[in-house]
């Protein structure tokens, strides 16, 4: 899947040794700098640079007008903030595997990024049920949002969200 990892191919069809060669059979070794590998490469990297660029420009427009700090706006910069998180832990791990020499293994990534990009692409995953429910409450009861949907509701909300994505990551990662 990845232009890093190594592909042989090799003429013998006795696959007995893993797939490797026998004498006198030749390997071809798929490098990394095919031009699919360096377009793929361009296209992650321009994706990951337009990305990180929106999500930061959406929560220093909203940190720093504060005609944007509003209740609903909240949950935007929420997913702004978990959408940031995921593309820059993503984005890094898959240049970095399309550059890289050795093979597609990582522990660091296996221990600490993999799970902290699970965590931030659930919470991705879950900010538009939750939007779409706060919209559907302003919209069907107008005199009762102000009142029912504070501040510490919202703010229970998303940390509800980011909890709930945690513990659906918990799991994942203890018994795999």
């Amino acid at each position: 899947m990845t232009a890093a990892c190594y592909v042989t191919f090799s003429s013998s069809t006795d696959v007995s040794n893993g797939g490797g060669s026998d004498e006198g059979v030749p390997v071809v070794i798929m490098s990394s700098q095919t031009p699919i590998a360096i377009l793929r490469l361009t296209l992650l990297t321009l994706s990951a640079v337009a990305a990180v660029f929106g999500n930061v420009v959406m929560i220093l427009a909203v940190a720093t007008t504060s005609s944007l700090q509003t209740k609903a706006v909240a949950f935007i910069m929420s997913l702004a903030a978990a959408d940031l998180v995921s593309s820059l832990l993503m984005i890094n791990y898959t240049v970095y595997q399309a550059l890289s020499k050795t093979p597609c293994s990582l522990a660091f990534f296996k221990s600490i990024v993999h799970p902290l990009e699970r965590i931030a692409l659930y919470c991705t995953f879950l900010h538009p049920g939750v939007i779409a429910i706060d919209r559907y409450i302003a919209v069907k009861h107008p005199l009762h949002y102000e009142n029912n949907i504070t501040r510490k509701v919202i703010g229970g909300t998303i940390a509800g969200l980011w909890f709930s994505s945690v513990c659906m990551c918990v799991p994942m990662f203890l018994f795999a």
